[in-house]
Formats: C-alpha cells, sequence, structure tokens
C-alpha cells in the first residue's frame, strides 16, 4: 500500500516519533553494553594471574576506554542532549575500539589465522547492534568499519582451510537483511503514523473512550512549520452512520465554536477525513476535577475552602457568559449546558477552571433531539426540571453547580442510588445536607452559597450566574483569594495528575467501546485526558 501523502510538517513529525525510539533503543543498548564490558574486564583481571594476560592486555585496555565512553554517552542521552545523534554515537564509537583491539590482539597470537571463525561473527553481531540505530548509513558505516579486521585475518587464512568466500558472502547477505529490515521498519512507523492522521492533525496517544467517541492527544500541523498542541475528539465508526450521533456531535462542534471565555474549552475546528467525523479542540494539560476529588479522597483529606471558591467563581463567569451568549444578530441564545458535573469541568496546570462537552447543550429555538421519556444529562447531578421533563433554563446548570461544589467539600455525591429510578427520587425528594453539617471549617458564606444552588423551588434557587459572581464578591476577602485559590490549585493539579498517571493506564489507539454509566459517559484514562464525552 502506498504511503499516503503527508505534508513537509507531518513528515517531520514522523521523524520525531523515529528519533523518540532512537533514544530509548540507544540508552538501553548503553546498558547492555556496560554490562557486557564490564564482565570482559572482569574475565581480563582474572587472566592477569596466567600466562595469557599478554595476549588480552590490548583487549582490556580499549574494553575499559569504551567502558568510559559509554557511560557518558548515557548520562548524555539521560539529559537529551544527543536526540538527534542518538542512532549513531555507540555503534560509531565502539566499532573503531573495538577493531583495533581485535588487530592489536591478532598481532599477538601465536597464529595469524587463529580467531578466524569468531572475528566475523563478533563483526556481524556488532552490526546487527547497529541496526537499533534505525539508521540505513550506520548500518553501512558499521558493516564497512566491521570488515577491516575479517580482511586483515583473511590475509594469512588459505581458501581451502578456510571458507573466505562464503564468510564474506555471509557477512554481505546479513548486512543486506538488516538494511531491509530497518527500511521495513521505517515504512510501518510512516504508514502506521499516517493512519493517525485527520487532515492537519497528527493523533497521538488515546486519552478518552466514551460511548459514542474517543479523545486523542493531537498535533496540528499545517504547512509552514507551525505547530499547536490540541486534542482531538473522533466519532467511533459504529456511530458514524447514525444521524442522532451525528447531530450531537456538529451540536457540539457549533456550540463549542461560537463561545470563546477564558473558563470554557475552546473548539477550534470541526471537519470529516476519510469519512469520519473529527473535532479538535483546546488541548488541557491537566486533570478533570473527578480527578482531583478522586485523589482527595485517597488520600482522606478535603480539597481545601479557598480552591472550592476558586473553582465556584470561575464557573460562576463561565455560566453568566454561556447563559447570557447572544447570536450575530443580537439574539439571546437562552444556552443551558446541561451536563455540568465534576468530569466536565478541567482544571489546567496554572490554576484554572474551565467548563467542557456542550454535546447537548440546548439553544432556544433549536430542536431538542431529545425521544419522550429520555432526559439529557447525568443523573446525579439533573435538576428536578430536567428529571421530570418540564420546561427549563440556566438555572438548572445552576443545580448542577451546587451539587458539584458541595461533592467538592464533601468528597461524596449529594445523591447516591443503586438504580437510576432510585436516583431519580433522590433528586426530587431526597434530604440535601448543608456542607457545613459533615465539614466543621465550612464558613457560613459558602454554606448558605451551595444550598442557595441547590433549591429544589425555582423561586427560591439563585436566579442567575451573575447573582452568584455577586454573592461571591459580598465574601470576606480572605475567602475570596482568586490568588491564593489559583495557586493552591494549581498545585494539586500536579499532584492529582501525577496520581492518575500512576493509578490509571493510558489506552493505546483502538476501536470501538461500550458506554459507561450512561450513553455520554467517558473514560478518562490520562493526566491530560479532556472533558469530552458521547
Amino acid at each position: 500500500m502506498a504511503e499516503p501523502v503527508a505534508n513537509a510538517s507531518f513528515r517531520a513529525a514522523l521523524e520525531k516519533v523515529i528519533d523518540g525510539e532512537r533514544v530509548v533503543l540507544a540508552t538501553a543498548l548503553a546498558r547492555i553494553r556496560v554490562g557486557v564490558a564490564a564482565i570482559t574486564v572482569a574475565n581480563g583481571v582474572r587472566m592477569v594471574f596466567t600466562e595469557e594476560w599478554r595476549a588480552f592486555a590490548p583487549t582490556l585496555v580499549v574494553t575499559l576506554m569504551y567502558m568510559g565512553l559509554a557511560v557518558l554517552i548515557w548520562r548524555l542521552l539521560k539529559t537529551g542532549r544527543l536526540v538527534k545523534r542518538a542512532g549513531w554515537m555507540l555503534p560509531m564509537v565502539d566499532m573503531p575500539l573495538i577493531v583495533i583491539a581485535q588487530l592489536l590482539q591478532t598481532s599477538r597470537l601465536p597464529t595469524p589465522w587463529m580467531g578466524m571463525v569468531n572475528t566475523p561473527t563478533m563483526m556481524l553481531g556488532l552490526v546487527t547492534l547497529s541496526m537499533l540505530s534505525l539508521s540505513r548509513p550506520v548500518i553501512l558505516i558499521t558493516a564497512v568499519i566491521g570488515l577491516i579486521p575479517i580482511l586483515y585475518r583473511a590475509r594469512y587464512t588459505h581458501l581451502d582451510t578456510s571458507p573466505l568466500v562464503v564468510t564474506l558472502m555471509t557477512y554481505g547477505a546479513v548486512v543486506a537483511v538488516l538494511l531491509a529490515v530497518v527500511s521495513r521498519v521505517r515504512g510501518l512507523v510512516h504508514t502506521s503514523r499516517a493512519q493517525d492522521l485527520l487532515g492537519k492533525y497528527v493523533l497521538g496517544r488515546r486519552i478518552g473512550l466514551g460511548g459514542m467517541a474517543e479523545v486523542f492527544e493531537a498535533t496540528y500541523s499545517p504547512e509552514g512549520g507551525f505547530e499547536r498542541r490540541v486534542a482531538v475528539k473522533r466519532i467511533l465508526p459504529t456511530f458514524a452512520d447514525q444521524a442522532v450521533a451525528m447531530t450531537l456531535f456538529r451540536q457540539e462542534a457549533e456550540v463549542g465554536a461560537m463561545l470563546a471565555h477564558p473558563g470554557v474549552v475552546q473548539v477550534l475546528d470541526f471537519g470529516m477525513h476519510q469519512g469520519t467525523s473529527f473535532l479538535a479542540m483546546e488541548f488541557i494539560d491537566g486533570v478533570s476535577l473527578k480527578d482531583l476529588i478522586n485523589y482527595q479522597r485517597s488520600l482522606n483529606e478535603q480539597t481545601p475552602i479557598a480552591v472550592v471558591i476558586h473553582i465556584a467563581w470561575q464557573m460562576a463567569e463561565a455560566l453568566d457568559y454561556i447563559h447570557g451568549r447572544v447570536s450575530n444578530t443580537g439574539r439571546v441564545l437562552n444556552l443551558v449546558h446541561r451536563d455540568l458535573n465534576p468530569p466536565n469541568i478541567m482544571l489546567t496546570h496554572i490554576g484554572d477552571a474551565k467548563l467542557a462537552d456542550f454535546g447537548i447543550a440546548l439553544v432556544a429555538g433549536q430542536e431538542r433531539m431529545t425521544a419522550a421519556g429520555i432526559m439529557r444529562g447525568k443523573l446525579g447531578y439533573a435538576a428536578p426540571e430536567q428529571v421530570l421533563g418540564t420546561v427549563y433554563d440556566g438555572r438548572a446548570d445552576l443545580f448542577a453547580l451546587g451539587l458539584t461544589l458541595h461533592e467538592c467539600l464533601i468528597g461524596n455525591r449529594v445523591f447516591r442510588a443503586d438504580s437510576e429510578m432510585e436516583l431519580m427520587k433522590q433528586c426530587l425528594e431526597g434530604p440535601i445536607v448543608q456542607p457545613s453539617q459533615m465539614r466543621a471549617d465550612v464558613p457560613p458564606q459558602l454554606d448558605a452559597l451551595v444550598m442557595g444552588l441547590l433549591q429544589r423551588d425555582l423561586a427560591l434557587r439563585t436566579p442567575s450566574a451573575n447573582e452568584l459572581r455577586r454573592q461571591l464578591l459580598e465574601m470576606p476577602r480572605e475567602l475570596l483569594d482568586v490568588q491564593k485559590g489559583r495557586k493552591l490549585l494549581s498545585g494539586l493539579v500536579a499532584q492529582a495528575r501525577e496520581w492518575v498517571a500512576r493509578t490509571a493506564p493510558v489506552m493505546a489507539p483502538g476501536k470501538g467501546s461500550s458506554s459507561v454509566e450512561t450513553m455520554n459517559d467517558v473514560t478518562r484514562t490520562g493526566p491530560h485526558a479532556i472533558a469530552s464525552k458521547h
């Protein structure tokens, strides 16, 4: 199969992949060769006490030199100073040294042709190791250098006592095979990576998987050498021909594209590539609020009050923007997120909170895309009016924010049940305990703010995100300290990211998945997974 056409930036990205493999292989090879050299030195030390030490002396000296160089190269590889030359360093250092050792040792052998069988074998072994450089020039140069001791010994070898022609033919054949293998490996790397190309997006590791789509860390690589780190959400093949799924996917792109706010994950692009729909979004280098809550729970700790207030402030600003967003004609869209919950609040490494995933957002006058009896949103975070199926507005998002802040303070969900029906009953009738009754350090102002968001009666609930912002501004200055909250949150995100990396394995690209909890849930598997579902 012919390699797909790719622009220069994409080809450069592929070479970066190969360079990364070279560093890994060269580092491993350095460890192995230092170990082999240490064994050789130990054997040489043993020979000091025998008659053989004079013949082995050149090899011992050269091996000690080589050990020092290999250790130096190993350290330089670890510091990243030899990335571009990683594949060249070891073969170009050890081959000349070992050839010198072979020539010096040959001159000390009682009979010049002794070792004629061992020399080609050793040289072929070194040439084979050079294959790990993934570089054809390195293999060729190594092979040419390796011929020197073979030909030197061949001068003293009679064809009737040693099959010189066969030896050289075998040597050449092995080198040819190694070159072919490296060419094939590089071709496979290019082909496999080309399959992870969506137009100008080079897909990396998969960071999220849901019932309808998967999310990848990716690189935006247009012509001209410009690159940007993004997240690409790609609909799964099994849903590519389903009208409802495609409509929801396109809606997420359309709604997200019209939003430009620091508290909202930015949608950058939407397109089709080889029959696959994809959505490019801002990449969040951090964790979700759900990850942070789980991390705090694993330590039997609770989220600092300053952090909770900081998140509340940033979500209030984001919701105020979303609910008040107007169209190009000046008409208020009455946009409702409908799916605000901890997994959909992303926390960045610099301590900001961003709202993500507008796949089921509702815009006034837009078709609801919801069949009778089916609720869009996540049970356990839905407002009573959502559960009942009555008309609702942005106050439904405020109720969900109240549940999220309550969970952030206490560490557990407000509504928990074993079945969906019981969960719906909890939402409509279940008791809602004040945070201060479960956590003594919750200040009265924050207690009242959360309970105001959690009023089931719409007339009593906090009426708007703007009102929520006003309530936060009325808090004592020591509580609403944006800089303190951002700094604390940044530190927690760094810790939670390491914890997630240890406890949740990163998924490799694959096909398909099953729903998790609901159709819209997603499994997030890495420290940078963005809140993106379907």
